[in-house]
């Protein structure tokens, strides 16, 4: 290696050294809220996973794989917890009506987002609220106006008095370890249209706004907490922000806990997911799409429809090819050349060399087809009996087809016998198995 390359390796070193120092003694950590279990950056959760572990030991605690329709399905049990952590819960009706289930049994479902399920508000007090409320033009005016407290701290407190701080916790909002404003909601946001009665306050910030309340239904409760970064990592490492974290969770019972983290959207999708339940629960009961679906044979014509539309998109998406052309069908000239050499040596009356091409080619065929070496046959009876077993043919007509290697071989060959050994080959081939 030249001295040039010596040098090059020399300064990557060196570069990959440097580099690997200045990252340990200033690390980058993502600032984004994604709320993931295993992830230990600051926002998100893998400490309070950890904490629900260790601090009911005597709990089981359960990580769901399903959607929540299908984990809770059949269950019959009561005194257990369903946790969900994250900006918001994506629950259809499937899923809402199963949350009602498990809850009446006598189970407690808590949700803390900043985005909670509309319709789960909706059918647990169904009588108070308003079904005709009509969305903004702009669906973010809803929760800009209602539900969004702007500010990079809050003072977070539980009501409960054998719970509640005589100094209210502080939250600070920071991205890159510097303080940053930012949105905190509050239950006013989802449950602005419906003012259930049930509803009962936990806890604040800034002293007024809800964050934390309980509403019981059935045998058991739903808790709702509207500001899940207060229990990602970065807080939690804060022994009062862990405190206040611990008298929030010690509302569970004390049966298992489901942990779900296959529920979970981003803000953005959730308000728009309650956005789209607002005017889905407003539409015209006499439109034609309306009546259309009311329909069955009509829905399902609806549906083959898009369907077919969907496929079409598939297909007709795909890069047109050009056309492949037919090439003609390979011929096998094998025969017809040894039709051309046989008249040349026909007509120059040569029958040994006539002889010798034709048997010459009679062990090519014996030895593709019945995998038998043609250079035994005269002097090895067991190959000769080998081929008159695998070929089927008579065993007189082989071993004069054979007989004829000796005579090439001493030229005791005339005309007739060109005839008669082309008479015996025809009989072989046609015969042959």
């Amino acid at each position: 290696m030249s001295r040039n390359g010596y040098l090059l390796i020399v300064v990557f070193v060196i570069l990959t050294t440097v580099f690997a120092i200045w990252n340990h003694l200033n690390p980058h950590f993502d600032w984004q809220e994604r709320y993931q279990d295993g992830n230990k950056e600051p926002y998100n959760t893998f400490v309070i996973t950890e904490l629900l572990k260790r601090s009911y030991p005597n709990q089981r605690f359960e990580v769901l794989s399903k959607r929540i329709h299908q984990a809770f399905k059949d269950s019959t049990q009561t005194d257990a917890n369903y946790v969900f952590v994250g900006q918001a819960v994506y629950a259809d009706s499937a899923d809402v009506a199963q949350w009602l289930r498990f809850v009446a049994q006598g189970n407690t479902v808590f949700l803390a987002a900043n985005v909670l399920p509309q319709e789960l508000f909706e059918k647990i007090d169904p009588e108070n609220c308003d079904t005709t409320f009509q969305l903004p033009l702009n669906p973010w005016n809803l929760f800009e106006q209602n539900g969004l407290y702007q500010d990079s701290l809050v003072h977070v407190n539980l009501s409960h008095p054998q719970l509640h701080e005589n100094k209210a916790i502080t939250y600070k909002y920071v991205v890159e370890n510097k303080p940053q404003s930012t949105q905190w909601h509050y239950l006013d946001s989802i449950t602005s249209q419906c003012k259930t009665r049930h509803l009962t306050t936990l806890g604040t910030f800034q002293n007024k706004y809800v964050n934390f309340a309980k509403i019981k239904y059935g045998k058991g409760n739903f808790y709702f907490h509207n500001n899940p970064i207060l229990f990602t990592n970065y807080f939690l490492l804060d022994s009062n922000h862990l405190r206040y974290t611990s008298k929030v969770f010690g509302h569970l019972t004390q049966g298992t806990i489901y942990w779900d983290p296959t529920s979970r959207l981003p803000d953005a999708a959730g308000q728009k997911m309650n956005d789209w339940f607002g005017k889905h629960r407003q539409f015209d009961k006499n439109s034609p799409l309306q009546y259309i679906l009311s329909q069955p044979p009509l829905a399902w014509a609806w549906y083959l429809f898009l369907a077919g539309i969907f496929l079409y998109m598939i297909f007709a998406a795909k890069r047109i090819q050009r056309l492949i052309p037919v090439l003609p069908l390979k011929t096998n000239d094998s025969l017809a050349f040894i039709k051309t050499v046989g008249r040349l040596y026909f007509v120059q009356n040569d029958s040994v060399k006539l002889c010798s091409e034709m048997l010459r080619y009679f062990q090519i065929f014996v030895r593709e087809k019945y995998r038998i070496s043609e250079q035994l046959f005269v002097k090895n009876a067991p190959a000769q009996a080998a081929l008159i077993a695998k070929s089927g043919v008579d065993a007189q007509i082989v071993q004069t087809i054979l007989g004829f290697e000796r005579r090439i071989d001493n030229r005791n060959i005339i005309e007739s016998d060109a005839v008669e050994l082309y008479g015996l080959l025809k009989i072989f081939y046609k015969n042959c198995k």
